[in-house]
């Protein structure tokens, strides 16, 4: 992708580029320097770890961080969450076990939670 004679060569630069440029750069790559570096922190692990071809050190990374929340960053959506995206959706053999991580997480998080409210009452 090139814009005025600079080109951008890799994918994460061009989302930057891309989600930068949006009226939604605030919510997507952050309000201020903070919550930028948080977000291109994620971006930049993502990258590394693709550059290793280390996929399963990220998503088990991932998957630690969305136990608890579906959001890698900020408890919303973000520019992390959209590369982190476009790495599993591109890959069937991270993307199934990937998916079913989750679902088993989320069942496993709703069981705890209906245990202690039976407990509760």
């Amino acid at each position: 992708m090139g814009l005025d004679g600079v080109k951008f060569t890799n994918d994460a630069s061009i989302a930057r580029f891309i989600v930068r440029s949006s009226d939604k750069a605030d919510a997507l790559f952050g309000k201020d320097i903070i919550e930028q570096a948080e977000i291109d922190c994620w971006v930049t692990m993502v990258e590394r770890y693709l550059q290793h071809n280390d996929l399963g050190d990220l998503m088990e990374l991932a998957g630690e961080k969305l136990k608890n929340s579906p959001y890698l960053c900020l408890n919303r959506r973000t520019l992390a969450d959209i590369v982190l995206w476009a790495v599993i959706a591109t890959d069937e053999k991270v993307i199934i076990p990937y998916i079913m991580f989750i679902v088993v997480s989320k069942i496993k998080k709703k069981t705890k939670e209906r245990m202690i409210s039976n407990h509760s009452n």
